[in-house]
């Protein structure tokens, strides 16, 4: 595959700076400086602090124009929670092919076997990806954000995790996620039996009714008993 490889473990805290750096609506070059300053004092080496600033500067500060509107509404959405790991999710599966791609293995991984196992999905990323050092590397570093984001649980010397759980309840935001689910996959729409199983939802909580048209999806009916959320074109 020739998707972009997230070779980064992303601490919540630093999603959290970039996001707010990316609400100040600066330059690109004048947040990558303000994001550099925050994060000038974290355990990061020179080059793995230019690495995790380029990383956080694709998913907030300069997304590629297609991701453009979902990341507007977002940054408008933040004021009204005090957690944004949802907010990072939805960026991620846009912003991070990898992620996405890691977020399906380990959604099939808690299916198949109630756990995930990095050992067991460092083969999964493998078969995808090919079968390079670089990307057990990745998928070590991304299990460890996933961790981060409260949608898997595991001691940090574990190589076993298990489901965690992130609740979303309002419904624009709910569907704010759907819309990112959707980009990530380029796909048009899902129908709401589907959407309970997307396996990179795994451990997402949605709200039991969601809203008929909100953050750039909406839900009508195909067919006979069928429900979607669509993309608004």
């Amino acid at each position: 595959m020739g998707d972009a490889i997230l070779d980064r473990d992303l601490k919540v805290e630093w999603l959290d700076a970039a996001l707010r750096v990316a609400r100040k609506r600066l330059s690109v070059a004048e947040a990558r400086t303000q994001l550099r300053d925050e994060l000038v004092h974290e355990p990061l080496g020179a080059a793995a602090l230019t690495k995790t600033v380029t990383a956080l500067t694709r998913i907030w500060l300069a997304p590629g124009t297609t991701q453009l509107s979902h990341v507007q509404w977002a940054l408008a959405y933040a004021d009204r929670t005090a957690d944004w790991r949802p907010l990072h999710l939805g960026a991620l599966l846009v912003s991070e092919p990898f992620i996405r791609s890691l977020l399906d293995a380990c959604g099939r991984e808690v299916i198949a076997r109630g756990e995930v196992d990095t050992v067991v999905l460092r083969d999964r990323m493998r078969r995808l990806y090919g079968p390079r050092r670089s990307i057990d590397i990745s998928t070590q570093r991304g299990v460890k954000t996933l961790r981060g984001l409260g949608l898997l649980e595991g001691e940090p010397s574990a190589s076993v995790s298990t489901r965690g759980c992130l609740s979303v309840a309002e419904g624009a935001l709910a569907a704010w996620l759907i819309r990112c689910l959707l980009l990530g996959r380029a796909a048009e729409s899902i129908a709401l039996d589907d959407l309970g199983h997307a396996p990179e939802f795994f451990a997402v909580k949605l709200p039991a009714v969601l809203p008929r048209r909100a953050a750039g999806v909406s839900k009508h009916t195909e067919g006979v008993g069928r429900t979607v959320m669509a993309l608004d074109i």
